[in-house]
């Protein structure tokens, strides 16, 4: 790698290189902070991760990719905290998962997409808390949610063609089991 220094504190660009070579990454320091463009590569040249800093924080939208080009994820950025939609997408483009930031923690719906974009399961989020779960009925509609409290329980959850899409145990917040 290669640093631009100023009175032993970074200041400049910063390029990396992969084990093979090849460009590995680019970014910009000031007053030893990252600020400005940011973009890292795969070993075979696509871009693996774009995004920009401001003051060593992370601002604005973040994109991520496959080795293959595609995108991987893209999550949004206030202040260096997670703020707005974060989208995380299977290699062949469609939806994974979609998450609801504010300030830096989850609010509202996570959801669990499948094959064709089904929804598998979807959790309900309060100021970074876990409250609940829902899952689509034989018709396809969401039922309603169901409250996990002290974020712990059992979540079964199924395809709208009654098969279980979704089977979890949750003690504060995380999965065991």
């Amino acid at each position: 790698f290669e640093n631009d220094y100023e009175y032993y504190v970074k200041n400049g660009t910063q390029t990396l290189t992969n084990g093979d070579g090849s460009k590995g990454g680019k970014f910009y320091y000031k007053n030893g902070e990252l600020d400005s463009s940011y973009v890292s590569w795969h070993p075979n040249g696509k871009v693996q991760t774009e995004g920009k800093y401001v003051n060593g924080e992370k601002e604005g939208i973040w994109k991520y990719y496959y080795a293959s080009g595609k995108i991987s994820e893209q999550e949004i950025y206030k202040d260096g905290k997670l703020n707005g939609k974060d989208l995380m997408y299977f290699e062949n483009g469609d939806v994974s998962r979609e998450y609801n930031y504010k300030e830096g923690n989850l609010q509202g719906e996570l959801k669990y997409f499948g094959d064709n974009n089904q929804l598998i399961l979807q959790f309900y989020y309060k100021d970074d808390i876990l409250i609940g779960y829902g899952y689509l009925d034989k018709a396809g509609n969401l039922l309603p949610m169901n409250a996990l409290e002290k974020e712990a329980g059992t979540v079964d959850a199924f395809y709208k063609n009654g098969t279980k899409s979704a089977h979890m145990a949750f003690v504060d917040g995380n999965t065991v089991g």
